[in-house]
């Protein structure tokens, strides 16, 4: 690939009828990119008090199929989400060669969340199933001060055969004394619910542009892990 402007193209599509935040990740899929996104907020009637109904805003899955460089239609998803929840995607592989998708949401005032994952995914078609759901209203959680990060989402993958899920979020655990700081965590739930935990070190302030105040700023943002259908093989390094 040469380092002229010829090596990149801007695919040129109008202003769509919705959009994908920001802070959305997209996962990759038998070569296509699949992305969380929903009604743009400036084509929705307001209410009578200038708010706007959070019920009139459809979100849905959207693919980008590589092969035709376009976005396909609208896929349903298994929930409906509002503006402060937290929905995340994710990859796996089924058997030996079969590439699904994996949605994780769960609401910002809920005291719990869910994992769906697909039967079927294609870039105009899509079936899930319901894989997992996580209490977690319960005193393990409430020691760990546990909750699902909302605009910057923390990352999660599914182990479908051995029906758990590892999800990365950031966590202050509570103490008597002066509070330790944030640690990135990987917890690990069963379909009986939480297994266990492992601190991953500590959450460091990192700098970020906020699209919402236009300004850089600094958050203690959750561990990023990037999913992958990828199963890797154990080879001996001489």
């Amino acid at each position: 690939m040469s380092s002229s402007d010829s090596s990149w193209r801007v695919l040129e599509e109008g202003k769509p009828e919705w959009e994908i935040d920001v802070h959305q990740r997209g996962a990759s899929v038998n070569g296509n990119t699949y992305f969380f996104a929903h009604d743009r907020f400036d084509d929705i009637e307001p209410d009578a008090d200038g708010s706007i109904p959070v019920d009139g805003v459809e979100d849905f899955l959207l693919c980008f199929d590589f092969t035709k460089e376009r976005f396909g239609p609208r896929l349903p998803l298994p929930f409906h989400s509002y503006n402060e929840d937290c929905v995340t995607l994710s990859s796996f592989l089924r058997g030996d060669d079969d590439e699904q998708l994996a949605a994780l949401f769960g609401g910002c005032e809920s005291d719990f969340f869910e994992i769906w994952v697909t039967l079927s995914v294609e870039p105009n078609h899509v079936s899930w199933t319901k894989f997992l759901v996580v209490e977690t209203g319960g005193p393990i959680f409430t020691r760990l001060n546990f909750k699902l990060s909302t605009y910057f989402g923390g990352s999660f993958f599914v182990d479908e055969e051995n029906k758990v899920a590892v999800v990365f979020e950031r966590v202050s655990y509570i103490s008597i004394s002066a509070p330790p700081p944030s640690q990135h965590t990987a917890f690990v739930f069963g379909q009986a619910g939480y297994i266990q935990s492992v601190n991953l070190g500590q959450a460091l302030k990192l700098q970020h542009f906020s699209p919402y105040s236009g300004k850089h700023c600094q958050a203690l943002l959750p561990p990023l892990v990037c999913s992958s259908s990828f199963r890797p093989t154990l080879v001996q390094v001489s």
